[in-house]
């Protein structure tokens, strides 16, 4: 909804397409992947890691992609070839790209994607896994916390139990 208020065009792809219902409420169209990269301005990857997904942006998948689009990772650093983004970057095979994780973490010294000369160095904007986090909802997070040792200290259950315990 918020892209639609723009007039942005939203595409979308997922191993099991979405039923005409959702995609119409959510404004959003299903395209397979490697048409997904090669139509898109901005590409964002919002998925799990597994064998099938892993390093799935890879040379032929950013070569698909537009030179003037953008990659977005929110997800997991597992899902980008780092040697192949960082020569895509280095070609101008893409405008550019934003990374709020990269693997492996921690992140050694000279990884490919930080280790960028300063003319490709400008492209890239990286975050630590924290993008969405602000002030605000870290104090919420952290007072939380404390709440739960309180109730765990008397004897209590935690708030939000999400592993069956």
């Amino acid at each position: 909804a918020r892209l639609r208020a723009n007039g942005s065009q939203v595409f979308y792809y997922a191993r099991h397409r979405r039923d005409p219902e959702t995609e119409a409420r959510y404004g959003a169209a299903y395209l397979p992947l490697e048409e997904l990269a090669a139509t898109c301005d901005m590409v964002r990857l919002h998925c799990a890691v597994t064998e099938e997904t892993r390093k799935m942006v890879d040379d032929v998948f950013l070569a698909r992609m537009k030179p003037t689009a953008y990659l977005i990772n929110t997800a997991r650093g597992d899902l980008v070839d780092n040697e192949a983004l960082r020569q895509a970057l280095l070609e101008g095979r893409i405008a550019g790209a934003g990374l709020d994780t990269l693997s492996p973490e921690p992140v050694p010294a000279g990884h490919p994607l930080t280790a960028l000369p300063p003319e490709v160095h400008r492209k890239v904007v990286l975050a630590p896994h924290l993008g969405g986090i602000t002030e605000a909802s870290f104090r919420r997070a952290h007072a939380h916390m404390w709440r739960n040792v309180e109730h765990l200290a008397a004897g209590e259950r935690p708030d939000n139990i999400v592993n069956g315990l």
